[in-house]
């Protein structure tokens, strides 16, 4: 069991349902350096956080469609290209 903190929720993960055979590494992350066993965690790690959001979203009833995601991330793209023309990228940050 491994103790992990998301938002400031402290998560308890028990590790199970596959076996050390079924695990199989992603050859990105083992591109990066990362051993079987580090993936293994990043992989439960990643579980609980779906997890957690699976469980604060039955708690709040507050969800999100595919749609509104991508609503809000055209919303944010948008307000990132008038904050930040692309005319100033490269341009030292004190000018």
């Amino acid at each position: 069991m491994a103790r992990i903190m998301h938002e400031r929720v402290p998560l308890a993960v028990i590790e199970g349902g596959e076996n050390m055979a079924e695990f199989q590494p992603d050859p990105f992350l083992t591109s990066l350096g990362m051993s079987v066993d580090q993936q293994r965690a990043y992989d439960v790690y990643c579980d609980a956080i779906v997890d957690a959001s699976e469980a604060e979203m039955k708690r709040t009833g507050v969800t999100y469609t595919l749609d509104e995601v991508f609503e809000h991330a055209h919303e944010e793209v948008e307000r990132l290209k008038r904050e930040y023309p692309r005319e100033d990228w490269g341009r030292p940050c004190s000018q």
